[in-house]
């Protein structure tokens, strides 16, 4: 038993390397369809759910690697997207720019919390909010949202304080 008390289970290295290169292809897809997803103009709700599900396949990918399997596409797994592309290396994202545009984002939330909080759209405050988050629902919520993936893609997506 491990200290969490479940079952250790014993996964060969090869499985773990089938499993890698399944969760490194789900990123490879997710990219591409984030990719149409920009260069159309397309939903951005869907675009913000594609994201969330390339950055689960690549944390996954991160840890089968962690726990043992082999990198299927060289030494560095699932290669960054090229410099044209419009999702961007993080060394490329972050940039005076964008950080300026990331400080605007949060500072154009506090506002529209206030709005928000005027027009009667905000949660109760006995919910929890994660970092990044707001109690407003209306453009609060749409400006937290923007500035999340901004700052995903400026910060890496760990780095934001409660969520390493």
């Amino acid at each position: 038993m491990s200290a969490d008390g479940t079952a250790a289970v014993p996964v060969s290295p090869a499985t773990l390397t089938r499993w890698a290169a399944a969760s490194e292809r789900a990123c490879a897809e997710c990219e591409q369809a984030e990719v149409l997803l920009l260069q159309t103009g397309g939903d951005g709700r869907v675009l913000e759910h594609v994201t969330r599900a390339r950055e689960t396949s690549w944390a996954t990918y991160r840890a089968l690697l962690d726990a043992g399997a082999v990198p299927t596409e060289g030494a560095g797994g699932v290669p960054a997207p090229a410099a044209g592309d419009p999702l961007r290396a993080l060394a490329l994202a972050d940039t005076p720019a964008t950080q300026h545009l990331l400080l605007a984002l949060r500072e154009a939330m506090t506002c529209a919390e206030a709005v928000d909080s005027e027009r009667g759209n905000v949660l109760p405050e006995g919910i929890p909010l994660l970092p990044g988050e707001s109690r407003g629902t209306g453009y609060a919520e749409t400006l937290a949202n923007i500035a999340e993936r901004l700052r995903v893609e400026v910060e890496g997506p760990h780095r934001q304080a409660g969520r390493e």
